[in-house]
């Protein structure tokens, strides 16, 4: 689980599943041409220090899980 994750399950009351499929859906958009942090502002609220998490190396294999 990544930082992200542990942010909005904490903050939010979501689920840990629900968690990985905003960060997984959030990821594949990034990959497709999306500002990251505008994604981190508006949909996680989050600063941009958050960038790294979102589409760090850690995380190339989270859209083949």
């Amino acid at each position: 689980m990544n930082i992200i994750e542990e942010i909005i399950i904490r903050r939010d009351g979501v689920l840990p599943d629900e968690a990985r499929q905003c960060v997984n859906e959030a990821r594949a958009r990034v990959w497709d041409g999306e500002s990251p942090e505008r994604i981190l502002a508006h949909e996680f609220l989050l600063e941009p220090d958050y960038v790294d998490d979102l589409i760090g190396s850690r995380c190339f294999t989270a859209l083949n899980e």
